[in-house]
């Protein structure tokens, strides 16, 4: 039965006392159902063969579509043009003279003359050499494999018509997708090349310039850039020289670009920091008229199942990088032959001018950005200035926050989301059906759609077929009345396979971060004014200001400046906040009341208190159960950064910041293993991470350049956090 979305309405849990756990009588059935349909997507690898006339189109539908691939890449050489550019020759002159005054052997026409041979050698070790055969080839290829892997590729068909129509211009398009997996790279270029668009040029880490990948990679239009552009000497001139120039020689062309502004994959499942290096030469060709405008289209990439889950486990409990080999990734693609990964779903946000976005865009006074800072936010340019920095880091942010909201969770993330939450002790099957329809309505509500299109039912079975690994099916027997034999499920909480199952929940988690915000904030006032009340209970019904609120809130999304994308780099903070407690109200969770002078003075002395909004807290049972729920979702969050605080405070010794985090984890699991913890996520590393780069950016840490130590700077500042945070508690 549907459920209604009004939070007064009961949301369906589970009555555990209802259920009797039969542990022997595992399941044996599995769980199966057909694939995700839907009028509103295309899936890419279904050809339909009825729009052709030819006998061969009729019948080798796929390969007659594959030929007929339109593929545009210019005929000059950009190679060439690149080091000729007076941009790169610059670059070599100034390179020269600095190692014929460096009192090295050379004089300055040997030192030239290496210098050119060393830009020889970037440029055509970075750059693509596209071949339009192949590129048809491993198009047809794909199909096969993707059939094999996936039940369905699907996109938008409002989408593809929208990129239609930006690809009319001549003016190259930038996609921008979260990146998830090395997967992303082959579904963007199938996706864009069978929708009729031109296939991009893709900016990818050197690490996967191995022998023979790195040559197929460029051949199907990658080229390589380093994952670290500067040296222990120094910035590398030259080298990023040469990468602005081949950048800025695609653009000239008309050439489309994909990059992932991330750098990395997500370990975490949600997008990520962004560094914004690339995007400074997008900025200057604009602003210099190299180009006379670029269309920016940011993307999400959404997978039923986690294609690469080893790595997930491994980093977040602390373990160093892997690095790639062509063994390993013959392997990975071995292993892709045999993998069932349910379906994957590509969505694409409005594009969006970079021209307008420099002549009318603006950073906000209480922008998310007075905390970042630029952390990671390098440019290319070593002459950029402050300006230009700042802007190029509120590009960065708006793209990643549009990249949030377009995102759309599929099947296993919402169920991953609310055994995360809800359910972290067990769910009848029942129950939890129930507790997805009333999710998929909460989503949808917000003008968000969801990756699977069938009944609630369905999408459950679906969904938990997928996550075999990591939950527990089993029989139970409800006892409400009638005898009913069912199944419960328990999610598998232990470390570290638990950050898998978290991996899920974070598409879905930035949905509700600010909402969960709200409610942890309310929480937090709510504390506070119970405090100051006669005999220190909790009067009823409880009245808090309403600017009291939006402060805690603001304070809140601020700390978590490096979990989630609250708003886009041009609205208040304030407005953002004050909005979604708005809707707090409209769902009558709050209740504008006006309270006298008397009862006000009660909260503080302010005497523009008596005066301002104030707001009455429901005491409906469902209104508190749903507060509850939503702080749920920051749990972990707010756990590991309490943790990171006090570990902080205890510590009398420094060192680097890679060593403090292992440190800080090393803790945390202890904690955990004595049962001292709430949440088990609260023990990854990607989030204790996250902390000790926000208290530096709170200059509560300081970097000492001697020894590249972290500093406790300011200690009243931490205990003032952290003391925070442990009133944060669900």
């Amino acid at each position: 039965h549907a459920m209604a979305l009004d939070p007064r309405q009961p949301r369906p849990h589970s009555d555990r006392r209802q259920y009797t756990r039969a542990l022997k009588k595992p399941l044996i059935k599995k769980f199966c159902v057909d694939g995700v349909t839907s009028s509103g997507v295309k899936d890419i690898l279904k050809v339909n063969p009825r729009k052709y006339n030819s006998w061969v189109a009729r019948n080798l539908p796929v390969t007659y579509h594959v030929w007929n691939m339109d593929t545009q890449f210019p005929p000059i050489d950009l190679r060439r043009n690149t080091l000729q550019s007076q941009r790169v020759r610059k670059a070599i002159e100034q390179c020269a003279q600095v190692a014929s005054a460096g009192g090295g052997c050379h004089d300055y026409q040997s030192a030239l003359r290496e210098q050119e041979k060393r830009a020889v050698l970037i440029v055509y070790g970075m750059s693509s050499a596209v071949s339009k055969t192949l590129l048809r080839v491993a198009n047809w290829t794909l199909f096969w494999l993707l059939a094999r892997l996936f039940n369905g590729v699907y996109v938008d068909r409002g989408h593809i018509m929208m990129l239609r129509e930006a690809n009319k211009g001549q003016i190259p398009i930038i996609f921008l997708p979260g990146h998830k997996s090395h997967m992303d790279y082959v579904l963007m270029s199938f996706v864009l090349a069978n929708i009729g668009i031109t296939v991009p040029h893709i900016a990818s880490g050197d690490n996967l310039s191995l022998w023979g990948i790195g040559w197929l990679i460029k051949h199907l239009g990658g080229f390589f850039i380093k994952r670290k552009l500067d040296t222990t000497a120094g910035k590398d001139v030259l080298y990023r020289k040469c990468l602005h120039e081949y950048m800025v020689e695609l653009l000239t062309t008309g050439q489309n670009i994909e990059f992932f502004m991330e750098g990395s994959r997500s370990r975490s499942g949600k997008p990520g920091m962004p560094k914004a290096g690339l995007l400074s030469v997008l900025v200057d060709s604009v602003k210099e008229g190299t180009v006379q405008d670029i269309m920016i289209v940011p993307v999400s990439i959404a997978y039923d199942k986690l294609m690469e889950k080893n790595f997930v486990l491994h980093e977040l409990m602390g373990g160093s990088k892997t690095p790639e080999t062509f063994l390993s990734g013959l392997k990975g693609a071995w292993a892709l032959l045999t993998y069932k990964a349910g379906s994957a779903r590509v969505d694409f946000a409005e594009p969006f001018s970079l021209q307008e976005f420099i002549s009318n865009g603006r950073i906000s006074k209480q922008s998310l950005l007075v905390l970042s800072q630029m952390s990671g936010n390098g440019s290319i340019s070593p002459s950029a200035n402050d300006q230009e920095r700042k802007l190029v880091s509120a590009l960065s942010h708006h793209i990643m926050y549009q990249v949030t909201q377009c995102s759309v969770p599929m099947a296993t993330n919402m169920v991953a989301f609310l055994l995360m939450t809800e359910y972290r002790e067990g769910v009848a099957l029942p129950d939890l059906i129930s507790s997805y329809e009333w999710l998929e309505e909460k989503i949808t509500t917000k003008g968000r759609a969801v990756g699977f299109s069938g009944e609630p039912a369905e999408a459950v079975c679906y969904a938990l077929n997928l996550l075999s690994e990591l939950v527990e099916v089993s029989l139970c027997t409800r006892t409400n009345g009638v005898t009913v034999e069912t199944k419960w499920i328990t999610p598998c909480l232990a470390l570290p396979t638990v950050f898998r199952l978290h991996h899920y929940f974070n598409q879905v988690s930035p949905l509700f971060a600010l909402d969960s915000v709200i409610a942890c904030s309310m929480q937090r006032v709510i504390g506070t004014f119970a405090e100051s009340g006669d005999e220190g209970e909790v009067q009823r019904p409880i009245s808090i200001p309403k600017d009291k609120l939006i402060t805690e809130g603001v304070e809140l999304c601020r700390l978590l400046v490096r979990e989630f994308f609250f708003a886009p780099p041009c609205v208040d903070l304030c407005t953002v906040v004050d909005e979604a407690i708005d809707s707090f109200i409209v769902a009558d969770i709050l209740k504008v009341k006006q309270v006298g002078p008397s009862q006000a003075s009660r909260y503080g002395d302010d005497e523009d208190t008596d005066r301002a909004t104030w707001l009455e807290v429901s005491h409906d049972s469902a209104h508190l159960e749903h507060l509850e729920f939503l702080q749920l979702v920051l749990d972990p969050f707010l756990e590991a950064y309490f943790l990171t605080a006090t570990s902080l405070l205890e510590r009398r010794d420094n060192c680097d910041e890679t060593q403090l985090g292992s440190d800080i984890q090393e803790e945390a699991v202890m904690k955990w293993r004595k049962g001292l913890l709430r949440n088990e996520v609260s023990c990854s590393m990607d989030i204790i991470r996250n902390a000790v780069k926000t208290f530096r950016d709170m200059d509560i840490l300081s970097l000492d350049q001697t020894d590249g130590h972290l500093h406790l700077s300011n200690p009243d500042l931490l205990l003032q956090v952290a003391e925070s945070l442990a009133e944060y508690r669900p």
